[in-house]
């Protein structure tokens, strides 16, 4: 069934316009809104490149400081290696110290002794905190205190320098205590907070032109002198 054109039209009714049409302006909205998704685009390139770019340097950031670190280990393992080579020098140091031969100096103090005189008692003994100063504790038999003197040079002689004399005489007993460090003439003078107490030189009577030296005996009964040395490390 067919129904005329002028039918339908007449079906429509007419109604006024609800809203006026937009302005012109309004068209530039669908350009803005396509160049906000093409700037998106862009900016999410250049971000993903930025990112790229980020995660590269990290990467080489890591391995920088794992090398460094790596180095770092090395130094403090050298570090570690020369203290410890430090440490034992200064043992051996300490032990050459310690092992240094008392004979001679015992042997020196025994014979210095003059025919008037005599030895009591004689005790000599390592420091244990430090090896290069030994304890001595001498008792004399002598009427005066030229003995000490003479033993005091025959002392120094040996390299040894007395610190902190004590010295005490009665009913012709001479008693001396002192501490002896190794000091030899090639090394530095000790500071000033240990003075050394110098020997005194005793006035021997002078001799003749033709006179010659005489040796003095050693004592028929020497005591028996045993030294304490601490046990080398």
């Amino acid at each position: 069934m067919k129904i005329a054109r002028r039918l339908i039209d007449d079906l429509k009714t007419e109604r006024p316009n609800v809203t006026p049409p937009l302005p012109a302006y309004l068209r530039l909205v669908p350009i803005l809104f396509y160049g906000a998704v093409l700037g998106g685009i862009v900016l999410s390139g250049l971000f993903l490149v930025v990112l790229r770019n980020a995660t590269a340097t990290e990467q080489q950031w890591k391995a920088e400081a794992a090398e460094t670190t790596r180095q770092l280990a090395e130094v403090q393992a050298a570090r570690g290696m020369l203290e410890s080579q430090a440490r034992r020098a200064g043992d051996i140091v300490a032990w050459v110290e310690g092992a240094r031969s008392l004979q001679p100096l015992l042997v020196g103090i025994i014979r210095g002794m003059e025919p008037t005189s005599s030895i009591i008692s004689l005790e000599i003994a390592r420091d244990p905190s430090n090896s290069r100063q030994i304890k001595l504790d001498l008792k004399l038999n002598a009427q005066s205190s030229r003995q000490i003197d003479s033993t005091l040079q025959e002392i120094a002689s040996h390299d040894y320098r007395t610190y902190n004399p004590n010295q005490t005489q009665s009913r012709g007993e001479v008693d001396y205590q002192a501490t002896l460090l190794y000091q030899p003439a090639r090394s530095l003078p000790v500071p000033a907070d240990g003075p050394s107490v110098a020997p005194k030189t005793s006035s021997a009577p002078a001799a003749g032109p033709s006179a010659t030296p005489k040796t003095p005996p050693v004592p028929a009964a020497a005591p028996s002198v045993a030294p304490k040395a601490s046990p080398a490390p």
